[in-house]
């Protein structure tokens, strides 16, 4: 969040914010590594509507 943002909250804002933070609990598993295009990825994964590689296009 921009700092600009949070400066123009108000301490009822800063303080539920904080609240809601802490109430999410500890962190999850870190997120995968970066993939690069064309290399398999290891576990499961969002494909976008259109983002598919046309048979086409493959060689």
């Amino acid at each position: 969040m921009p700092w600009y943002q949070l400066r123009a909250m108000t301490d009822e804002d800063l303080r539920a914010l904080y609240r809601f933070i802490r109430a999410l609990g500890p962190a999850g598993a870190p997120a995968p590594a970066y993939v690069p295009p064309g290399e398999k990825t290891t576990g499961p994964v969002v494909v976008f509507p259109g983002t598919e590689p046309s048979p086409l296009t493959q060689r």
